[in-house]
């Protein structure tokens, strides 16, 4: 496995952050050889399970793979010249609120060579799948036990 970064633009102080970071510290002690850490531009947590937290701006610099939650992460993480592969999260469908974007532009976000996906549910595989690429798999909750086989 190589090393990993976690892009959370922004970690709310609630269940579905402690989550997620709750399966980045078991990816922490399972892999104790590997560099992961958490870029980030904002934070209302607290309680950050002594997790290296590095700003948003650094992720840039990773040699490895960075699992991204959100649309913006793909456009901030678009032309980062070290990262190996992407893997995006996706949980909702981001075009449903933002109708004024074309689909050419969504493709141009979407069908890149580094960027694979994982869904949370099977509509949402359905939905990817027909419109972009076909996710790597569906992953109903991100917990460490799910995710490992998606990182590998």
């Amino acid at each position: 496995m190589t090393d990993i970064g976690f892009v959370l633009l922004k970690m709310n102080n609630d269940k579905v952050y402690d989550d997620i970071l709750q399966t980045i510290k078991e990816f922490e002690n399972n892999y104790p050889n590997n560099q992961i850490v958490i870029f980030n531009s904002y934070s209302e947590k607290i309680n950050t399970y002594n997790l290296p937290i590095l700003h948003l701006s650094q992720s840039q610099f990773v040699k490895g793979t960075l699992i991204i939650f959100d649309l913006p992460s793909i456009i901030v993480t678009n032309k980062f010249p070290n990262i190996s592969k992407r893997i995006l999260f996706a949980n909702n469908i981001p075009w449903q609120n933002n109708t004024q974007t074309t689909y050419s532009e969504w493709l141009s976000l979407y069908n890149q060579d580094n960027l694979d996906i994982i869904t949370s549910s099977k509509e949402l595989y359905d939905i990817y799948d027909i419109c972009w690429k076909t996710p790597l798999g569906i992953c109903e909750g991100f917990k460490y036990e799910n995710v490992k086989k998606f990182i590998q």
